[in-house]
Parts: structure tokens; sequence; C-alpha cells
């Protein structure tokens, strides 16, 4: 996943020969570690973007950032040297992870003067470091002091400097007799991918597995010094590596057994088989889609924990706050008890002594006779004794139907709030977060987005729309707001309704149009409906199903939650495949 120096080679031949010349219009800090440079290449407007993450990347794209209402300070300083200067050059330093931008921009008074901008894409320890004319650090979007690295400081005053090669041979200045003399000091049985690893940089160990796959087939197998045929086979397959390198005209995305973007390379990869490689147009492209996907996918999943932690927490809360209510409802039920004391201590008041304790009188409402021990308030006298007996058991009288209906209340928000992590589990785009944000917002679990201008708009309804196999329309909700609409105002009251039993999920209406559906149209809505729940990956789901008029909705529950009665029950098996088929794109 790095961009190895080899795949950076081809890059910064990409982006000079496209953006040499070109001005930089506008500069922005859309994050903490990336900035985006507006420019117009021969290909069109874009934005050359800079990412300093975990997995550093420069490449021009057409994706536009939301950015900061106040620009960082680094990115403010980027605007005042760089902005309207025009680019001479990109180039990569050596074999380095590093790509230098060499610009010719105005100063205050109008004079020419050349800057640099120097992208270290090192992982975790990437910068960007902008340099005047004479090399000297104007600034860096990550400063490096003595104390975090004494041999190479990196702070405003200081000439900037390459960091020291490793202790390795280039893999683009390699030739054949040095190649042998390395291959000669190899350990008997080291596997072919370390040792090219460790004798030679600018190799990932990505292009090291394939070189080792096809030279011996294997991209761990093992070599012996003496054998020249393993030799003269790894040589050719680093040959062909390396010009594949300098050509630079391969690059492709490597995809995941799911379809999803794995990795990157500068050529086409064979070791996973030609399946899962997919060549790509250019560089530019190539990383575009692979780092706006899973940029995309990062604030995605980021937005799903943090709804989800909001929903867990209230379930939390709610699930404590229910089991007091419990053990207060399994008290009131015993109130019986406290009646009976009552009045055995009225019957018997005679026998209580002052600042008693305790008194034993006769069970007269027991069947044998026997005696009983009733606790007493020694401050209180008999009689008090009595009527405290008398008020708490008429307190837990009305307090039983009061519990009653607050754990069930709290049992249809519990189960609300299930369904609402259910639909931040199964949401797809930031657009669907922000609805399930806006409508746990309305039920006061979740701050609302503040907008910008306006007034807050009304809510959008884009149900997800399905075909069964004969041409019927199904419509699902994606979350409790589309559920709602979708089944108490949108469908048609003949329309044939289902829902999976007793677990979260859509809301899923077929419109039969007045025709009587199938057995086949009745089991591709079941299906959609099953797919769309908590319960997806299990096999023979049971759902419900009946017409729209018989489904209401549940008093004093959140959105979604409805009652329906004169139901049918369908049991079928999910299928991501068949379901994929019925969607309507679009």
């Amino acid at each position: 996943m790095p961009l190895d120096a080899l795949t950076l080679r081809g890059l910064a031949r990409e982006l000079d020969a496209e953006l040499s010349g070109v001005r930089v219009d506008k500069i922005f800090q859309p994050g903490k570690l990336e900035l985006a440079f507006a420019v117009r290449p021969r290909s069109g407007a874009a934005r050359l973007m800079f990412s300093f993450g975990p997995s550093p990347a420069v490449y021009l794209t057409a994706e536009k950032r939301e950015n900061p209402d106040k620009a960082p300070m680094f990115c403010m300083l980027l605007r005042k040297h760089l902005t309207g200067g025009r680019i001479l050059s990109i180039a990569q330093a050596g074999l380095e992870r590093i790509l230098t931008l060499r610009l010719e921009c105005s100063d205050e008074l109008g004079m020419k003067k050349e800057r640099s901008l120097v992208c270290e894409l090192f992982g975790r320890y990437s910068n960007l470091i902008l340099l005047d004319h004479q090399g000297l650090i104007i600034d860096c979007l990550r400063r490096v002091d003595y104390e975090m690295c004494e041999a190479r400081p990196i702070l405003p005053g200081l000439f900037y400097r390459l960091p020291d090669p490793p202790v390795k041979v280039a893999a683009d200045t390699v030739d054949a007799e040095q190649f042998a003399s390395e291959f000669e000091k190899a350990l008997p049985g080291q596997a072919a991918d370390r040792w090219l690893m460790d004798r030679f940089y600018g190799l990932s160990p990505l292009i090291a597995r394939e070189i080792s796959h096809l030279a011996l087939g294997d991209c761990a197998a093992p070599i012996s010094p003496h054998v020249t045929a393993g030799r003269d086979a790894l040589w050719g397959a680093f040959q062909k590596v390396c010009g594949a390198a300098e050509a630079a005209k391969t690059p492709c995305l490597l995809l995941g057994p799911s379809g999803e973007y794995r990795d990157f390379s500068f050529l086409p990869i064979a070791q996973y088989g030609p399946a899962l490689s997919r060549p790509m147009d250019d560089y530019s492209a190539m990383l575009s889609l692979f780092f706006e996907t899973r940029s995309k996918q990062e604030k995605l999943d980021k937005k799903k924990r943090e709804l989800a932690r909001i929903a867990s927490a209230a379930a939390e809360r709610l699930n404590r706050k229910l089991g007091e209510q419990q053990k207060e409802l399994a008290a009131a039920k015993d109130r019986e008890t406290l009646r009976k004391w009552a009045d055995l201590l009225m019957a018997n008041l005679h026998l209580v002594g002052k600042g008693a304790s305790s008194v034993t009188v006769l069970d007269f409402f027991s069947e044998d006779g026997s005696s009983v021990d009733i606790p007493l308030d020694p401050r209180l006298s008999g009689h008090k004794n009595a009527g405290k007996y008398y008020h708490d058991y008429g307190r837990l009288k009305n307090a039983e139907a009061r519990l009653t209906d607050l754990l069930a209340e709290g049992e249809r928000t519990l189960s609300y709030l299930d369904s609402v992590l259910d639909e931040i589990d199964r949401a797809e785009s930031l657009g669907e977060l922000h609805d399930i944000q806006e409508e746990m917002a309305e039920g006061g679990y979740s701050k609302a987005q503040v907008r910008k201008k306006g007034k807050p708009s009304a809510p959008t309804y884009s149900f997800l729309h399905f075909k069964t196999r004969s041409g019927l329309p199904v419509l699902a909700g994606r979350n409790n707001r589309e559920n709602e609409f979708l089944s108490l105002k949108h469908a048609g009251k003949r329309d044939i309704w289902f829902h999976v039993k007793n677990a979260p999920g859509s809301h899923v209406v077929l419109q039969p149009g007045g025709t009587e559906p199938s057995p086949a149209d009745l089991t591709d809505a079941a299906m959609i409906a099953a797919y769309h729940s908590k319960v997806r990956s299990s096999a023979l789901v049971p759902v419900d199903y009946t017409e729209v008029r018989r489904v209401k909705k549940l008093k004093g529950a959140g959105p979604g939650m409805v009652q329906y009665d004169s139901f049918q029950t369908a049991y079928v098996t999910p299928d991501a495949g068949e379901i994929d088929k019925l969607r309507l794109q679009g």
C-alpha cells in the first residue's frame, strides 16, 4: 500500500509532463495532513492532492474536499509564497520516496523568486517542506527538532538536506555483475524476496515478492548462492520489473476477493492471478481512485463509529434504568405483605411496646395459625407503624401501574435504538448517516449538524428501488424516517408490506399495481426485507407480510416503529447476489 520508490518514479514523470508550466491558482488544507493545489493541467481543471497520513501520496484528482472555515497557519504560509506561482518541474530525488516541486513565484514587490516544495513520503514520518531559492527551510508541515531527530532536524532557518542513503544497492543502478556479486553473499535457504529487500533499496515487499514469483514461481522461494540457474532467473525478472518502472506505462490496481482496492503498483502483478489486477490509464487516475475511495470509506467508518457509540451509550443507559425499574416493580408486586403487616398491627396494638424494633403476633391470615415477626420503626408508635405500612402499600400499588407503563415504553425505545444501530451498520454513504444523525437529533440522542446557511431543509426520501423477477416494483426504506414515510404515507393501501420478524430492518413494500402477485414475487420481496435487516446473514429468516392498510403507527414509539395484524410469514435465505440482480441502480 505505501507509495514505493519505483511507482513514485513513474508518477513523477507523469506529473512533470502534465504540470510543468502550470500555475497554482489556489491552495487549500482540507485536513490536518492534507493539502490541495487548484491547478489547470493539460487534461483540464483538477487539484493536486498531497496526503501525509500513514500511507502518503501525491496525485491529480477531480474530487473536491470540504475545507475548514479558517485555513491553518501552514496553509496561509503556502498561499503567501506559492499562490500564482508557476510549476517549473516535478522530479524524484534519486530513488528516494521524495518528490520535489520547483516553482517560480513573485514576492511582495513583484520580484521573481524560486521556491521548492519537498514532499517526503516516508509513511508516518512524511512531511511537506517549503524551501527558498538557497535551500533554506521556510517552514514545514511537521517540524522535527533536535530531540526528535538529532541527525536530521527539519526546522525553519536550517538548510534542507536529503536523508542519508541506506547501506544497500540502488535497484535502478545495479548491473548483472553487481547482482551476481550480491547473490553470492546470500545465505543458503534464504527466501528470495527477503534477500532482495535486504540487498537493494527502492523495492517494496510487493515488488520483491513479484520478482521472486516471476523468477521461481513462488513469492518466498528459497535460494542458494551456488545455483546459477536461480540467480539468472532472478536477474531476468529483476531486469523486467525495473524496465517496467522505467517505461512507466502500465500502472494497475490490485483488487481483493470482493472487488475492493487492496494495493497498487507500476506494473501488472501476476502473483495473485490476472483477475485481481486492474490496469489503469495513468498514475493519477490509479492513485485518485485508490485514495479517494479509501478516504470516503474511512470517513464513512468514522461516522459510523461516532453514531454507533452515541446509540450504544443511550441503549446502555436505558438498560440500566430498566434494570432498576424491574427491581422496583418486583418490590411493588410484593406489596401485599405490607398490607398484611398493617392489618396485623392494627389488631395487636396492645402488644407493641414503646421503642420496640419488632413485634411477634399471631398471623390470623395463615391457615395453620402460625406467628409472624413484623419489623418496626422504634421511633414510631404501633399505630403510626401500621399507618406507614398502609402508605407504602398504596404507593407501591400506584407505582406498579406506572412502572409497567415505563417498562413498556423503555422496551419500545430499546427496540428503536436497536433499529438505529442496524441502520448505522447497513448505511452505504455519508448522506445516509447524516439522515440518521438528524433522526437521532430529533429524538434527543445526538446534536443536529449546524447548517451554514438557510433554514433546515425538509427531509428527503431516497428509497432503495428493486424489481421482482416478473418486473413488479419494490421499495425499501434506508432508515426509520424513510420506513415510516414509506409505510404510512407513500405506499398504497393495497400494496404488500414486508418486515423481518422480531428484528430490526427496512420496511419493504411490493407494489403489484392491482394485479395478484405471484409466489415468486412475494419470495423476492421477502428476500429483500430479510437482506436489509439485522439478520441478513442467517438462513431461513422469517419475514412477515400483510397489506399496507393493516400497518399502524405504534403509539408513543420512535420513527418507523409500527404494529400490524392479519399477517402471513415467509421463510427465506437472503442471497446478496440475487438481491443485487433485483436492485435498480441510480
